[in-house]
């Protein structure tokens, strides 16, 4: 029993990771996900994970921002950027496409675009819309289709 249940464990620990390696890898290609913005998600030290509901630049590189507290459900004052680890934005299916379409055209023919496109839709589940939710099977798809192996 204690043998199944560390299988089970090692299972979603290597599917988190997989989640891991393609978020930060589509993250870094599709910089919308990382862009400071209203609705964009911070960790903050003092209060855990905020959604920014104003943000004001104040000049190169330096923000003030007001959030919502995702844990406590509370409006939270100014928050300074030197408090926050920017998080960002879950990739969702039309991240994961402009990912994957933006690194085919620059890596392959065209022919093997639209299979791999119709690929991508057939295994994803639409109930679910963040890449974070999708099954292990189409985990593993677009980790081996993105190379992150």
């Amino acid at each position: 029993m204690l043998a199944v249940a560390f299988l089970v464990s090692r299972t979603k620990q290597i599917k988190m990771d997989k989640i891991q390696k393609l978020t930060d890898l589509i993250k870094s290609n599709i910089k919308e996900l990382t862009k400071i913005e209203v609705g964009q998600v911070f960790n903050s030290k003092y209060y855990g994970h905020i959604v920014a509901t104003k943000v004001t630049h104040l000049s190169e590189g330096k923000y003030s921002i007001y959030g919502f507290d995702i844990k406590e459900g509370l409006p939270r004052d100014n928050y300074y950027p030197r408090d926050l680890d920017l998080v960002g934005k879950e990739p969702m299916l039309n991240n994961v496409l402009h990912f994957f379409v933006e690194s085919l055209y620059s890596t392959s023919k065209e022919d093997k675009h639209l299979s791999v496109l119709d690929m991508i839709l057939s295994e994803w589940d639409y109930s679910k819309t963040y890449l974070k939710d999708q099954s292990e099977a189409t985990i593993n798809y677009l980790f081996d289709l993105a190379g992150c192996s």
